[in-house]
C-alpha cells in the first residue's frame, strides 16, 4: 500500500466504524456518540489525518463525506442529499424537476431554495446554489427520501426563477409532460405569493402553451391571471425591451415563443 494512505491502528480504529456504518455523510456529532469513550482531542487530530490521507473528506465544519476509495476528490454517492446537508431548505427549481422525472436537462448545479441564504459552493464537478426565496420558501413534501418542493410549487417556483430551471423551454416541456398537477394548488401559490408582473408572464406563458400546443388547464387559472393584467412589463426583466408587444397580457415578449416551445417547434 502507498505509504501516503496507510492507516496506522489508531486511525483504523475510526476509520472502519465509520466505513461499516454504510453513512456516506457523517457529522461531528454521529462521530462522538460512535466514539464517546475517546477524548475528543484524539479523535479530531486522527479525523484530520483521515482528511489528509483522503479517507474523509470535509464539506463544511463538522459534516464529512466517508471516501470508498481514498481520493482528494470527493465521492458522492447522491448530489441531491448532500445538498440537504449544506443548507437547510428544500430542492427545488431545475432539481426538483429533475427528481420528478420531468426534465432530463443535465445540469451540474443542485438548487436549494432556503428562506434567507443565497450562496454557492462547488464540490467535485457539482455547484450546490442556496436561493432565497423568502416568504416564498414554502410548499415542501417528501418524496423519494428528499424534501423537496410539490410538483404545484415546482412549477410556481420555476416561473419565478425560470433561469435556474432550464429556462421557459425546460419550464413548459415539463408542464407539457407531467398529468398531476393540481391546478387549484397552484393557483393558491400565485395568489398569495406573486405581483401583478409576476401573474401576466405565468399567463402569457401558459396562454401560449394553450394557443400553440393545445394545453389544457382550467379556465380559471387564465381568467385570474387576466385579472392581474395592469402595466407594461418584460417577460424577461434583465434584457432589453425589444420584442413583440403581447396586447392581451400587456407583456414585451422579449425571449420569443420560438425559444419557449422550441421542444415543440424544433424538438
Amino acid at each position: 500500500m502507498n505509504k501516503n494512505i496507510y492507516l496506522s491502528k489508531s486511525e483504523q480504529e475510526i476509520f472502519n466504524p465509520l466505513f461499516k456504518s454504510n453513512e456516506w455523510i457523517i457529522t461531528n456529532e454521529q462521530i462522538k456518540n460512535i466514539f464517546y469513550h475517546k477524548k475528543g482531542t484524539t479523535v479530531n487530530k486522527i479525523l484530520s489525518r483521515l482528511i489528509e490521507k483522503g479517507y474523509l473528506y470535509k464539506i463544511k465544519r463538522g459534516v464529512y463525506l466517508v471516501q470508498k476509495d481514498p481520493s482528494k476528490s470527493p465521492f458522492m454517492d447522491d448530489p441531491f442529499e448532500l445538498g440537504l446537508f449544506l443548507y437547510n431548505g428544500y430542492l427545488a427549481l431545475g432539481t426538483a424537476l429533475r427528481i420528478y422525472d420531468l426534465s432530463d436537462y443535465e445540469s451540474f448545479t443542485i438548487y436549494i431554495v432556503t428562506p434567507n441564504i443565497s450562496r454557492s459552493k462547488i464540490i467535485g464537478q457539482y455547484t450546490f446554489r442556496a436561493v432565497a426565496f423568502g416568504k416564498k420558501a414554502t410548499g415542501i413534501t417528501h418524496y423519494k427520501k428528499y424534501y423537496v418542493s410539490t410538483i404545484e410549487k415546482t412549477f410556481f417556483d420555476c416561473f419565478v426563477k425560470p433561469q435556474y430551471a432550464g429556462g421557459y423551454s425546460e419550464i413548459t416541456k415539463a408542464l407539457f409532460q407531467q398529468n398531476v398537477l393540481n391546478w387549484s394548488e397552484f393557483l393558491e401559490y400565485v395568489k398569495e405569493l406573486s405581483t401583478d408582473s409576476m401573474c401576466q408572464k405565468i399567463g402569457y406563458i401558459l396562454d401560449l402553451m394553450k394557443k400553440e400546443v393545445d394545453f389544457s388547464m382550467p379556465e380559471t387559472i387564465l381568467q385570474y391571471l387576466k385579472k392581474r393584467v395592469r402595466t407594461k412589463t418584460k417577460l424577461i426583466s434583465t434584457q432589453k425591451s425589444k420584442g413583440k408587444y403581447e396586447k392581451e397580457w400587456k407583456i414585451i415578449d422579449n425571449y420569443g415563443k420560438d425559444r419557449i416551445l422550441s421542444w415543440w417547434y424544433h424538438g
